[in-house]
């Protein structure tokens, strides 16, 4: 009999320790990524890129409705936004207005578009590589320097003879 007892005590505990448990899950959100070489998680480079970026990013995919493409881009996209919750993705389908898609110069199913403070960026492959070097790129503001060497045997940056670059310095200035 007291072995019963201590059996039914047994059940009971793991019952209510099974249901605190699915509570907590749906209360709290915890992950951990316990993946070969943490490949489900995104580099701490990246992580740093994302806390200095003081904006809304929105992500413009381009992607047909059938098909799992749009599955694989936002599950790529929940990674960056669980960072960065002012990260937003929007979905246009390319078959429901092709002459827009061919305007915009979209020419790929599945080509995303980077837009942050009035700047984007055209990706064309989804990785985290080439999407955090396109968040990097948009993230640098402000006016590049371009500088010449004047001396003897180098070109004139301002002349207008035939081996000068005053024609490509105009085209900078422009």
């Amino acid at each position: 009999m007291k072995q019963r007892l201590a059996y039914a005590v047994f059940v009971l505990l793991l019952l209510v320790a099974a249901t605190l448990a699915a509570f907590l899950s749906t209360r709290y959100r915890l992950e951990r990524d316990w993946s070969h070489a943490r490949s489900a998680s995104l580099a701490p480079a990246t992580l740093t890129l994302l806390a200095r970026l003081d904006g809304p990013v929105e992500v413009v995919a381009y992607a047909r409705s059938q098909g799992g493409l749009r599955e694989v881009i936002a599950n790529f996209v929940d990674r960056y936004q669980r960072a960065k919750p002012d990260l937003t993705l929007r979905f246009v389908d390319p078959d429901a207005d092709p002459a827009a898609m061919r305007e915009a110069g979209v020419s790929l199913d599945g080509e995303l578009e980077l837009r942050y403070r009035g700047r984007s960026e055209r990706l064309k492959v989804l990785g985290e590589s080439e999407f955090s070097s396109a968040l990097l790129r948009l993230s640098r503001s402000g006016q590049r320097i371009v500088a010449f060497l004047e001396g003897e045997g180098e070109r004139a940056p301002l002349g207008q003879a035939n081996a000068d670059l005053g024609r490509f310095v105009g085209t900078l200035a422009a």
